[in-house]
This record gives C-alpha cells, structure tokens and sequence, in this order.
C-alpha cells in the first residue's frame, strides 16, 4: 500500500479510518480536506436538497400567509389527538427568514461535513433522527408551539464531536480544535436558549441526545491498530474498550430499540396525560 508524508503532529503508522492511506509522517490540516466546504450536488446531495426544501416551504408559508405552519407546527394539544405528523413537519419550517437562515448555516456548514465524512446515507439517518427526537422532547417538556430544524442541526454538531473525538489521534491539533469549537457552540447555544425567551431547548437537548446514540451507532469507530505508541497505549485502553463494546453487533441493536422504545414511551404517556 503506498504511504504518503505529512508534517510533524503525528505519530507515524498510522492508517487513516476513511481513505485506508497508512500516513507515515505527521498530519497537516491543509491535507485533511476538512477544511474544504465545498457544496456540490455529488458530495453532498442531501445538504443541498434539505437547504432548498427548507427555503421553498418557507417562501411557500409566506405565500399562504403561515397556513403550512398552522398544519405542521408542533403542537401537544394536536399531537395528543393524533396529529402525530406534527413530531416530523416542523423539521421543515420556520417561524421567519432570520431563522431560516440560522438553521440553513448549520445545515449547510457542519451537514456538508457530516455528509462527505460518512455518506448520504447515514447523514440523513442522523439529521432526521435528531429532528423527530428533538420535536419529541419538545412535545414532552414544553407545551408552546414549535418550529424550526434546530434539533436536527444540534444532532449534526453532535455527530461531529463523535467524529472528530473518534478520530482525534489520526487528526491531531485539528480534531481538538474541532472539539473545542462545537462543544463552544452548542454549550453558548443552550447557555442562550435558557436565558432567553422564544427558544426551545427541549428540541436542541432532544437533538443532542439522540444525535449522540445514534452517532455511537453509525459512526466508525478508529481501529485499534493505529495506536503504535505505548504513550498513547495507557490513555486509550478505557476508551479502546468502549469501542469494542459499541463496535458489537448486538450493542448496536438494544441502542436502536432504546431509542425506539424511549421515543414510545415519552409519546404514550404524554397523550394518555391527556396533556
């Protein structure tokens, strides 16, 4: 397998979980390719859709001057009498342009990233996951109406701490940066979401939670093998077992039927409240 040399941030022999290059010298950020957003309909299909879903049923609520809203907002009292579509439609609307336009950010910033590093596929999984759980919280703990693809994009930021923290020893200094950056936003995001009004924080910690199972599901995790040095052999054996244990067929399965049977759960009990 041919090798290829990089900087002086890395310990040698290392063999990259995405592309399976065996990196020989250290990591330089400028050749990781994180750094490059790029948006086009063959990396990153799904971004683009759900950007332009988003601003279509947005224009198109203006149209019919918030009619879209008023049959899929999320809504207890509706949800209650059956209207369950109502966990799933606000993924896609918003109250104004200003919050289209914050959510479309970490759409299309930190979605596009997700997309490229782990496939459509399993970016679609975790986006509308996190969006329907995030509505569910919301739905059992606030009793206001909702909108917004907020808990879906805190489930993006998410799966993005999962991934960089999974692969923190092949990226270096890049991945801590990427760490300290997302966990800064979404702790000043939910510092913000508690302190003002107007701001569901039911659905962001819904997003965060289900986004975290989920990402402990899909994402891959590093393979033991890259770790060569016994410096790194001491920090890493608590967490090398962790990865074994979610890595295992069977964990997978009892976390897809938690997640199954808590989001029954919590709808259940809300409609049999009466509340």
């Amino acid at each position: 397998m041919p090798s290829r040399q990089y900087g002086d941030e890395h310990p040698p022999y290392c063999t990259c979980i995405n592309c399976k290059i065996i990196y020989t010298g250290n990591y330089k950020a400028k050749d990781s390719g994180i750094f490059n957003i790029s948006l086009t309909r063959k990396e990153c299909p799904i971004t683009i859709y759900l950007a332009l879903i988003n601003i279509i049923v947005l224009f198109i609520d203006l149209l019919f001057n918030g009619k879209i809203i008023d049959i899929g907002a999320k809504s207890s009292y509706q949800i209650i009498n059956g209207e369950y579509w109502r966990l799933i439609t606000p993924i896609f609307l918003h109250a104004d342009i200003f919050h289209l336009i914050t959510n479309l950010f970490g759409i299309l910033v930190f979605g596009s990233i997700i997309e490229k590093k782990l496939g459509s596929t399993k970016f679609i999984i975790i986006y509308l996951i996190a969006g329907i759980y995030g509505n569910a919280f919301s739905f059992y703990f606030s009793p206001y109406l909702g909108v917004g693809s907020s808990g879906a994009v805190f489930g993006i930021l998410t799966s993005l701490l999962i991934y960089f923290y999974f692969n923190k020893n092949i990226l270096g200094s890049i991945a801590r940066e990427y760490l300290i950056s997302i966990i800064t936003i979404i702790s000043i995001s939910l510092i913000f979401g508690f302190i003002s009004s107007g701001i569901d924080n039911a659905a962001h910690l819904g997003g965060i939670l289900s986004g975290l199972i989920i990402s402990l599901i899909l994402i891959p995790k590093t393979n033991n093998e890259i770790f060569t040095y016994d410096s790194f052999n001491r920090v890493l054996i608590p967490s090398r077992i962790i990865h074994k244990l979610i890595t295992n067929i069977y964990t997978k399965i009892t976390l897809s039927l938690l997640i199954a049977v808590i989001f029954i759960i919590m709808v259940a009990y809300r409609v049999n409240s009466g509340y």
